[in-house]
């Protein structure tokens, strides 16, 4: 909050545990940015993480919303316009506890696709991080929801109906019908009746390719 009043960005970085090659990073000297960095491989990763000067991008932020309208006005231009337009076009209800806002669907549909990754936080000079460990997940793939369920007291982490015999680091989520695994390891397996999933564990972000 103190960062953010002296009008600056503040993002909070999450201490990484493990070298993760799904999530964003954020090099760090203190509580200034020195570098956003993307998507690592796996032996640059490792190096993040031995280093200690980079966190993962949780993509949360504090900031005034004066500094944050300047910032878009300055570093682009044309989403905060564009924002501008659908909300000057929309409709607007009273609700119990305020008013809804229901932006007008042409209008917001102008907006460019943009991060505010892209679109200010890797342009902006007054940008500051609060690394913390808060039980953080970007919930991003199929490990981290994996990770999401308990294991139980042979370490397996179920959601629906499996049996395993000498299988290992494995998840398994099926929706109706029970899943058998024998002599497998650090596999996801997710069956929801229509389409069926199998992936090492190692390759999950390679999933979103996928279309059925």
């Amino acid at each position: 909050l103190t960062l953010a009043l002296d009008g600056r960005i503040v993002t909070f970085g999450i201490t990484p545990t493990y070298p993760e090659t799904g999530y964003g990073y954020i090099e760090a000297n203190g509580n200034d940015v020195v570098r956003f960095v993307e998507k690592p491989n796996l032996e640059r990763a490792k190096v993040y993480l031995k280093s200690g000067r980079f966190f993962w991008n949780s993509g949360i932020l504090c900031v005034s919303s004066g500094v944050m309208i300047s910032l878009l006005e300055k570093h682009c231009a044309d989403v905060i316009t564009r924002c501008r337009r659908a909300l000057s076009a929309a409709t607007m209800s009273d609700i119990p506890n305020g008013q809804q806002i229901r932006l007008d669907a042409d209008a917001f549909h102008l907006v460019p696709k943009l991060s505010i990754d892209f679109a200010v936080m890797e342009k902006a000079a007054n940008v500051a991080i609060v690394p913390c460990d808060i039980g953080w997940s970007d919930i991003g793939s199929w490990n981290a929801i994996a990770e999401l369920t308990p294991p139980d007291t042979n370490g397996y982490r179920v959601d629906g109906s499996a049996m395993m015999i000498e299988t290992e680091n494995c998840y398994v989520r099926s929706n109706g019908r029970s899943i058998g695994m024998v002599g497998v390891k650090d596999l996801i397996i997710v069956d929801t009746g229509d389409a069926l999933l199998i992936s090492h564990s190692s390759r999950a972000q390679l999933i979103k390719q996928l279309s059925v």
